[in-house]
């Protein structure tokens, strides 16, 4: 660990990875840690308060003492919703930044959420085919860019209006020019406006905007246009390039001589191309290099998108951004995001010796629902019926007859969403009574969207930019269907707990504690342990009703009919299956299960989780499962609500819009989920089985 003071320099021409973090996203870290250490790259971390400096002891990685600037917010998780808090630590994140490049060292500084695969070093030192223009680059960042036509043509997006710049991932080389543009940046930071942070002010730098051209009015920022056309006026001089672009002053780079070298540099004509950028008042010309979204992936075009798999390209970072469900107690979205691709390398779960599994199966895709309201889906515009949404039923009951006249339905991909989604998340309240009376942890299970879900308006339920690379139905984020926060319980529970972002200890216990839960990348891993993976069996509603018919999912499965010893998995054998009947209650069901207790994964599928618990002997049972639910899955809430804003708004909704209404009451949030109903209390009359 070094002081500001006493940091020892590098090799001359080394590139130092780099990132900075606070007590609040000590795994977040150690994760970012794990995935650098494995490639073998010199590391530093700004460490920005006692509780990383403590970490850097403890685990021995290097860090610079950045803790004087420490703020009151620093032992949280600071998100991008916290402005005072979000917009400090960006500034202190710059100034460290700062001071390493002023020593001569190259940096790529990248934030704590974002997970290396490969080594940036040779695509920035511009020893990989198509990005040999990188080695002259001063700055090369990452943007927001959703289109992969658009960056694979060369620019990078660069110049487009919805794509920010992205400063969670920046390469910087000690150059004169890109010292300058951070210092610019970093007194821009310091005279910036409340609710500037570090990348809209960046971005308004790489624009050609001037540091003081906006002024508030009412709820949102405007252009103050006579000081915006006096800066205008002055930056055109100083630039010597004409009319600016949308996007500032700048250019494709062609080519230029060197202060470094003694011949003049030009363009490679096979490279992804770099911009020469001019900075008014800055700089004449900082040359910028963007990163391809194939290559570091921003969290929409990679964990919905998902380019990865339509490429067969691995890239190589993951930026978690774009992510719902992080409070400012844990990021709980970001790392059950990268739990579900593999990407997690922190040991934080508790597989105990005892433990033992509900593993949820048979998600669906929603056809069923698309079909019985459409018949066989053929694409976005498939037909549907004029009645409304609240009207329409996912019943399979539904026939030609019963449907009105069809006409082209622009969003019928949207009802069947909230129709699937509607339907799954009834199927999973169901499957956390049955874990709960079976006191199981919950493996959760594949669950398919039909619309992404974000903060801005759908295009054909896509966002706008990604429509045309958007598979839908996709393999969809928990945070898409189940808030991952709620699942650790409410926030006493949460912050009772010795270790942050840790789950409930049982299944069982108070409903405020919530679900412990292991995400659908967690079955993948089992193999490994093979106490967990040779003790599997299946739940299975019986057919004949009477516990004693065959039922079987392949040739070599068994039948398990009542002795422990026969629900056994051996290598290469079909799981053997546990018939119960439909409809018992939570106690009939431990008394039918307890010669079975110890299977560690017992599966089921969720349409037969449904069935096989009707109901809770103890009236506390049920009403303490009812209170989960509705923990669970309320929809009034901003990060649990999925709001649907179609492209094409009525009139109405473009006035409300105007008028400006409150956060939450959006009238273009015309579609929304039903809270699940949950097993009530068994009537006396209940049958006991035989």
């Amino acid at each position: 660990m070094h002081a500001p003071a006493s940091l020892p320099p590098l090799l001359n021409g080394s590139i130092l990875m780099m990132t900075y973090a606070t007590a609040g996203v000590r795994e977040l870290l150690t994760n970012w840690l794990q995935h650098v250490e494995r490639l073998q790259l010199p590391i530093l971390v700004a460490a920005m308060d006692a509780g990383v400096i403590s970490q850097c002891r403890a685990e021995r990685f290097q860090c610079l003492d950045w803790s004087s600037t420490a703020t009151g917010l620093d032992g949280e998780y600071v998100p991008s919703t916290s402005t005072s808090g979000f917009r400090a630590l960006g500034r202190r994140k710059l100034e460290s930044l700062l001071f390493i490049l002023q020593k001569g060292i190259d940096v790529v500084m990248s934030d704590a959420d974002c997970v290396w695969l490969e080594s940036p070093v040779p695509m920035i030192q511009g020893q990989r085919p198509g990005y040999e223009d990188y080695t002259h680059a001063d700055l090369i960042m990452t943007t927001d860019c959703l289109d992969p036509s658009e960056d694979a043509a060369g620019s990078g997006c660069f110049n487009m209006v919805n794509a920010y710049k992205n400063t969670g991932v920046l390469a910087v080389r000690s150059t004169a020019v890109a010292i300058a543009t951070l210092k610019e940046w970093a007194s821009r930071m310091e005279s910036g406006m409340r609710d500037d942070q570090d990348q809209t002010i960046f971005n308004e730098l790489l624009d050609g905007s001037g540091p003081h051209d906006r002024h508030r009015d009412g709820n949102s920022w405007v252009v103050d246009e006579p000081r915006r056309k006096d800066f205008r006026q002055f930056a055109e001089r100083w630039c010597a390039r004409g009319p600016p672009q949308d996007k500032g002053f700048n250019k494709p780079w062609k080519g230029s001589a060197s202060e470094r070298t003694i011949a003049p540099r030009r363009p490679n004509p096979g490279s992804r191309f770099i911009y020469d950028v001019c900075l008014p008042n800055v700089s004449l010309s900082l040359l910028v290099g963007i990163f391809s979204i194939f290559d570091v992936t921003n969290g929409h075009t990679f964990f919905v998108q998902q380019l990865q798999l339509a490429t067969a390209r691995s890239p190589l970072a993951v930026h978690a951004t774009h992510t719902f469900g992080d409070l400012p107690d844990f990021p709980y979205g970001k790392r059950q995001r990268l739990r579900d691709w593999g990407l997690w390398a922190v040991e934080d779960e508790n597989d105990g010796r005892d433990a033992r599994y509900l593993v949820l199966e048979d998600a669906g895709d929603g056809h069923e629902v698309a079909e019985a309201l459409n018949g066989p889906v053929n694409g976005s515009e498939a037909q549907a019926p004029t009645r409304e949404l609240g009207k329409a039923s996912p019943a399979a009951g539904v026939t030609a007859n019963t449907i009105e006249q069809r006409r082209p339905d622009y969003h019928s991909r949207g009802r069947w969403h909230v129709l699937h989604i509607t339907q799954v998340r009834q199927q999973l309240a169901h499957a956390f009574a049955l874990a709960r009376a079976l006191n199981r942890i919950v493996v959760l299970p594949r669950v398919l969207c039909w619309c992404d879900k974000h903060w801005s308006r759908l295009d054909d339920c896509a966002m706008p930019g990604a429509k045309s690379s958007q598979p839908l139905p996709f393999v969809c984020p928990l945070d898409h269907v189940i808030d991952p926060a709620l699942l650790h319980g409410n926030s006493a529970s949460r912050l009772a707990r010795s270790r942050r972002g840790a789950l409930a200890a049982r299944a069982n216990g108070k409903w405020q504690e919530g679900v412990p839960f292991r995400g659908r990348n967690w079955l993948r891993t089992v193999g490994t342990r093979p106490q967990l993976a040779l003790s599997a069996a299946s739940l299975v509603v019986d057919a004949g009703g009477g516990g004693g018919g065959e039922r079987s999912r392949g040739p070599a499965a068994a039948v398990a009919m009542g002795t422990a010893h026969q629900v056994r998995h051996t290598p290469g054998a079909v799981r053997s299956l546990i018939p119960l009947p439909a409809g018992r209650s939570d106690v009939q069901l431990r008394d039918a299960l307890g010669a079975h207790g110890h299977v560690r994964l017992l599966h089921v599928g969720l349409s037969d989780a449904a069935q096989l618990l009707r109901c809770y002997e103890a009236a506390q049972e049920s009403s303490d499962m009812a209170r989960l639910s509705d923990f669970l899955f309320k929809s009034q809430t901003p990060s649990n609500k999925w709001c649907y804003r179609p492209k094409e708004m009525p009139p109405e909704w473009q006035e409300a819009r105007r008028r400006g209404p409150k956060p939450g009451e959006e009238p273009w949030c015309v579609w929304g989920f039903e809270r699940p109903a949950t097993p009530g209390v068994c009537a006396p009359s209940l049958e006991k089985p035989p």
